[in-house]
């Protein structure tokens, strides 16, 4: 059998650095720390300024495990390829980088790796690209120096480097007539045509083994089953796949609502989607993914079959005792306080409690239906019912501008406020919700509710739709005002609304009754509050434009 074993000299600034970082990578055989292509045929660490070796890593290699490109690859992560006889904090010609090779065949490829590299840098790569002259060991203290030494001087982040590195190079996607012949019918219509298959009714949703999860159509490692969970749904859950670039995302609207599609990167097939209610200590993500899109290697399987790089990812284990802290971590959740109730309660007879809580900096949440009525008591105007609108005791319209919750919460400068609307963006009112939770102070959510005194035209199953024209058209801007924010300098308010199609507006209020019913007996007096209700709107969508523009920049 022909050895696959072959080599590479790396220079990359210090070598105790380079040496650490190269005995990491999947395939590597041998690292000998030296010297390489200087200008007489012997030196030593003293001589380095006379001599001009350059510090250089000998690397000895499988290359059935791991080749050239993915190693250079790795190479290219830990240095400046740009700078000149520095790396790190050491300035010299010793610190220059290098490549040094002694198979020509190799030169192509590392060429188009530095090419590949150039497109990521305004400035010209520097890395000194040659055949190996010749290389000289090391001094023995040199060798293994970081293995020896572990508190000793690094230059590289050896903590933060990545093990493993997934080229989509080497997974490439067959022609639709090889897809055809090799995959399952169910295999195709969910890759090619963004069929979903049955839940509770797939291979690999309640499969617990350890393994990876790869791209049916490539072969391209997708998801580790450490991030796989039962999520209920009935499909393979994940929490994030193995590494972020190895899936794409699109935009989906097929079941007339907006999701994200998940597709994987090297064949670009369909995989499922990814959903903001994943578990909230692993990110918040869930993807629910087909397992008709997948083929699952288990991890004893794992090495024959070319992932053997990626075993240490699954090798990770706990110990005993954070097993079994883990196994109890649903009883281990923080003490979280919330609040509910109507716009009756918050804006008119209980906002002085309201406010009491508020302003007490107790670490209380308070979500507010805002259903803009007293919806309990027959539909009575409140102090949350805006100008025009038709209630009981306002028959004729009301006459005086909404009161502005959110503004007032805001000037205590200590409470975290949001106004959301589900119906306009799901997302966004998630993201209010958990950054409520998780402020260390009192919260107030502002929640646009449609209620049946509102007399939607088109019906209460339309109220999401509601939801979503209300912001479109500026009645109902969504925002998150985040008071830590400021202490960074940075302003606290995040206008989430796009800017108000204010031409749609009075068209929205004639989709509801309370507003209708009063153009159709008073049509002049209508007018009139229709205009108001309009510049009301502006007013406060100007108010929250300005104070999301305002700089909060440190003054000195």
């Amino acid at each position: 059998m022909e050895d696959s074993n072959t080599e590479i000299y790396l220079a990359g600034g210090c070598f105790w650095g380079i040496e650490a970082y190269a005995k990491k990578i999947y395939g590597v055989i041998e690292t000998t720390a030296g010297y390489a292509n200087g200008k007489t045929e012997n030196t030593s660490y003293r001589e380095l300024h006379s001599t001009d070796h350059a510090e250089t890593v000998h690397i000895k290699y499988d290359a059935e495990k791991l080749s050239l490109k993915k190693l250079l690859k790795f190479y290219f992560q830990v240095i400046d390829p740009t700078s000149i006889n520095k790396q790190g904090n050491d300035r010299g010609r010793q610190y220059r980088t290098g490549i040094y090779y002694t198979d020509s065949k190799d030169l192509e490829t590392i060429l188009q790796e530095i090419t590949e590299e150039q497109k990521k840098y305004e400035n010209k790569v520097q890395v000194e690209v040659e055949h190996l002259k010749k290389f000289i060991p090391a001094e023995e203290y040199h060798q293994d120096y970081l293995d020896k030494n572990p508190g000793g001087y690094c230059h590289i982040n050896l903590n933060t480097v990545n093990t493993f590195l997934i080229d989509s190079d080497e997974y490439m996607k067959p022609d639709d007539s090889e897809l055809k012949s090799r995959l399952s019918s169910l295999q195709y219509n969910v890759t090619q045509n963004k069929y979903t298959e049955h839940p509770f009714e797939n291979e690999y949703w309640d499969n617990e083994e350890k393994g990876i999860y790869v791209d049916i159509t490539t072969g391209e490692p997708l998801f580790l089953s450490t991030n796989k969970y039962n999520s209920g749904c009935g499909w393979p859950s994940f929490t994030k796949p193995i590494q972020k670039d190895v899936v794409n995302y699109a935009e989906d609207t097929s079941l007339s609502r907006v999701r994200t599609e998940v597709l994987s990167r090297s064949g670009n097939a369909h995989l499922g989607h990814v959903f903001p209610d994943g578990p909230i200590d692993k990110g918040g993500l869930r993807y629910c993914i087909n397992s008709a899109a997948l083929r699952f290697i288990p991890l004893k399987d794992m090495e024959k079959e070319n992932y053997g790089y990626l075993i240490p990812l699954l090798e990770k284990e706990s110990g005993a005792k954070a097993k079994e802290i883990l196994e109890l971590k649903q009883y281990l959740v923080k003490k979280s306080i919330w609040m509910f109730g109507g716009d009756g309660w918050a804006y008119d007879i209980g906002y002085g409690g309201l406010d009491h809580v508020l302003a007490s900096g107790d670490d209380v949440n308070i979500l507010v239906l805002d259903t803009e009525v007293y919806s309990n008591t027959g539909g009575q105007a409140s102090k949350s019912s805006p100008a025009g609108s038709v209630a009981k005791f306002a028959s004729a319209g009301k006459p005086v501008k909404k009161k502005d919750l959110a503004a007032i919460s805001m000037t205590y400068g200590n409470i975290y406020v949001a106004r959301i609307s589900m119906g306009a963006n799901q997302n966004q009112a998630l993201k209010a919700i958990r950054e409520a939770e998780a402020y260390p102070g009192p919260s107030i959510i502002i929640a646009y509710s449609p209620c049946i005194a509102h007399g939607l035209k088109e019906g209460m199953g339309k109220s999401q739709t509601e939801e979503k024209l209300a912001t479109e058209v500026g009645y109902w801007p969504i925002l998150r005002f985040d008071p830590r924010l400021a202490e960074k300098g940075k302003n606290p308010l995040q206008l989430d609304s796009k800017s108000p199609a204010w031409d749609k507006y009075e068209e929205f209020l004639k989709r509801e009754r309370r507003y209708t019913t009063l153009l159709a007996e008073f049509p002049d007096h209508a007018k009139v509050l229709f205009e108001m209700n309009l510049k009301n709107a502006k007013d406060t969508w100007n108010f929250y434009k300005r104070m999301a523009a305002m700089d909060y920049s440190t003054e000195e």
